[in-house]
């Protein structure tokens, strides 16, 4: 169990420019999809984080509930020689009425340390309710050991964390000391044990956002972006903002505010998950907006490109108009195309005919437009609500999961193959 460090950074090479967005979508035949899982609540249901990968293929994830005590599991699936993977529990999380130590209802996803431990979050459960920050490391035997490193302060952390360099790290809250716009919060190890510290408080003041919505990603000179569901100066619900936190030399993290949505939803609302692209560029989906759906929108996938003077520019990449897939999720940048999921959408008889959700491909045309290619449209029995960012492997595989469906409909791991 040694080396485990793969997240995506060690298959990712992120080279990808924006051009002028072109709406287009076509299907690719040649893809051929494959369950790997099917969860039940037996032995963990729900999958609703991205998948984690180490250097031997090997795939973790946890589940929202199911398991022994029905408060969620840590999973790991291991392709196997002679074909198939086998599912193994690495950690069933138990909180009793007389004890409080471990928590319930993972929801971040996982992220490995240097020494191939294992990180993660739950949103709830602890010593005083709000979630605890765990790890789990590998035993000589093949079992993995669980230890709690903060059982209270956490204030609900929810969503992506983001590892710094030094080993700190940081999640997005989804109370921050009962304020209820949520927060940002860094976990720093220490000589006498983990420490919590809010580092930013959210304002529904008309500026700030608040709500929020996805997990923080990191750029390389050390400053944090995020996503809020709500708030920012175009209106108070159902816009948002992405921000960006500048660490400081007396330890505090100035919030610069890098987009708001519009009230109009034409560019999209409701961000969720970014990528942190080459030149310093952001790239991200709206759950909602565009001008290709009724209503609120199908979604979008979008640019944000920073300009001299501290300004950002947003550029639309892919507008989702329900049968190509709705209500964007997550993302991957791999060379000079895009892999994503979306909530909904697609040929699937989910949702009223709205269709289960789809893996979707971005990549330039011969004029430098970008269009989309359907890589697999889900349709119940093979998992419905496919989440979070996919994991592409150097052969070009793609491997995620989806919060629904399946043989038992507690969700599936899924492999999508040329």
């Amino acid at each position: 169990m040694q080396g485990k460090k793969l997240s995506l950074g060690s298959i990712v090479v992120l080279a990808i420019f924006a051009l002028t967005p072109l709406l287009t979508s076509t299907c690719a035949a040649a893809q051929k999809e494959k369950v790997l899982h099917n969860f039940n609540q037996a032995v963990g249901g729900g999958p609703l984080a991205s998948l984690t990968s180490d250097s031997a293929g090997n795939l973790y994830g946890t589940t929202l509930d199911g398991g022994a005590y029905k408060q969620g599991t840590v999973f790991e699936l291991m392709p196997k020689a002679g074909g198939g993977w086998a599912y193994k529990i690495l950690h069933t999380f138990r909180y009793t009425s007389t004890d409080h130590r471990d928590g319930y209802n993972p929801a971040s996803r996982l992220v490995f340390d240097g020494f191939g431990n294992l990180y993660g979050t739950t949103t709830i459960g602890g010593t005083d309710g709000n979630g605890v920050l765990y790890r789990l490391s590998p035993n000589a035997d093949g079992t993995w050991a669980e230890t709690v490193l903060l059982a209270s302060g956490l204030e609900n952390p929810i969503f992506d964390l983001a590892f710094d360099p030094a080993g700190n790290l940081y999640s997005e809250a989804g109370n921050c000391n009962y304020c209820g716009g949520g927060g940002v919060i860094e976990m720093s190890p220490g000589s006498s044990g983990w420490t919590v510290k809010i580092q930013h408080v959210f304002q529904d003041n008309g500026t700030d956002g608040w709500n929020p919505s996805g997990g923080l990603v990191m750029d390389a000179a050390g400053n944090l972006y995020g996503t809020t569901a709500s708030g920012g100066t175009s209106c108070d619900l159902n816009c948002g903002v992405i921000f960006k936190l500048i660490p400081r030399k007396d330890g505090i993290w100035a919030e610069e505010i890098v987009h708001n949505f519009p009230s109009d939803s034409s560019d999209g609302s409701y961000p969720l998950h970014l990528v942190v692209g080459p030149h310093g560029s952001l790239y991200g989906t709206a759950n909602d907006g565009g001008n290709s759906c009724p209503n609120l929108g199908c979604g979008i996938v979008y640019e944000l490109s920073p300009q001299p003077g501290g300004q950002w520019t947003e550029k639309i990449l892919y507008a989702f108009s329900g049968p190509d897939g709705a209500k964007p999720d997550g993302l991957t940048i791999v060379s000079n195309k895009i892999y994503g999921t979306t909530n909904v959408g697609g040929g699937g008889s989910c949702y009223g005919g709205q269709g289960c959700g789809v893996v979707f491909e971005l990549s330039r045309d011969s004029q430098g437009q970008w269009q989309e290619t359907v890589l697999h449209s889900f349709d119940l029995a093979d998992g419905e609500g496919p989440i979070g960012d996919p994991i592409v492997n150097l052969a070009g595989d793609v491997f995620g999961a989806t919060g629904y469906g399946g043989f038992y409909n507690g969700g599936t791991v899924f492999e999508i193959t040329k």
